[in-house]
């Protein structure tokens, strides 16, 4: 037998230990943090859908690209003391099975509809949309407008977002397929979160934290975010066709902290640009906070909506 055959069966051995490693670790992480909320069949796959507090109105939070249901902990947690709040992993995600639809906003906004009505949650809603979520959530308000009612964007995409801001190049261990094989072989579990990772989880509580790092170790968690990424250009361009003019209010809420140069001023650019959507709309910025803002100051967010809801005449 040669050395070099040796050698590949060592590598095979190894290979497939790693992948039984990942296989067991994320089943064990599924019996460790169940689902908060409920899963809700929406026609042969199921969403999870979690609701807290009592209203007349619901306030319906979608997550950034790569972002989950527990990112709305602080917000929800606070918002529900007065609303009825709702959030939801997209498919993929977390808890929720994965889709047999194409990963773009407008399938996304569909989704939630559907999600929606097999919940039993009436509109009329508040949309509130974080990152890639604000797209989301504006094409719902565009085919749903009898059942929205107001519409809070948290440092949004814009359809402009990819002319003007162009992605750079994957590096070598950026690109989707090794970063998915990363995944598959359990390598990002034993590297563990990266610090700017930890930082961003760091406000919220430490439970939710660790239940959040476990969805972010599946394979799963992953796939989803590539199938997001690949659909991203053509979100926006939905987006962008739409050409949406909201008839609600809309609160357009923005990082305060944001990088510096060009690239900080064309982001700034594109918050302003997101408030001609509609003639009812303002801007806040979120003086001490960066892109997570649902993290670091979900205050604002939490006054939003009660401003939004105390506007309302019913």
């Amino acid at each position: 037998m040669s050395a070099i055959y040796q050698m590949g069966i060592i590598v095979l051995g190894l290979l497939l230990a790693f992948v039984l490693y990942q296989k067991i670790a994320t089943a064990i992480d599924d019996y460790r943090y169940p689902p908060p909320g409920k899963l809700i069949d929406i026609g042969g796959y199921r969403l999870h859908f979690n609701t807290s507090g009592q209203g007349d109105i619901a306030v319906i939070c979608d997550a950034g690209l790569s972002g989950t249901s527990l990112g709305w902990s602080l917000v929800q947690t606070e918002a529900s003391k007065f609303a009825r709040v709702c959030s939801y992993d997209r498919a993929g995600y977390s808890w929720s099975d994965p889709s047999p639809l194409e990963r773009t906003s407008t399938n996304i906004a569909k989704e939630l509809y559907t999600l929606l009505k097999k919940a039993d949650i009436p509109g009329p809603y508040i949309l509130v949309g974080h990152s890639f979520g604000g797209a989301n959530v504006l094409l719902f308000a565009d085919l749903y407008p009898k059942e929205t009612l107001g519409v809070i964007l948290i440092d949004s995409v814009h359809e402009d977002m990819l002319q003007e801001m162009p992605s750079p190049p994957y590096g070598f261990f950026d690109h989707p397929k090794v970063q998915w094989f990363l995944s598959f072989v359990g390598y990002k579990r034993v590297k563990g979160p990266s610090e700017e990772i930890k930082a961003m989880f760091y406000p919220l509580p430490t439970e939710i934290q660790t239940a959040y790092i476990a969805q972010m170790n599946k394979t799963r968690y992953t796939e989803t975010v590539n199938q997001e990424m690949g659909g991203l250009n053509k979100s926006l361009s939905q987006l962008g066709e739409k050409k949406i003019r909201l008839q609600v209010p809309l609160t357009v809420i923005t990082a305060g902290i944001i990088s510096s140069g060009e690239e900080g001023r064309k982001w700034q650019r594109l918050q302003k640009r997101l408030l001609s959507k509609s003639e009812k709309s303002k801007q806040i910025v979120a003086e001490n906070s960066d892109h997570m803002i649902n993290h670091h100051q979900p205050e604002i967010i939490v006054d939003a909506i009660r401003e939004m809801i105390n506007n309302h005449s019913f």
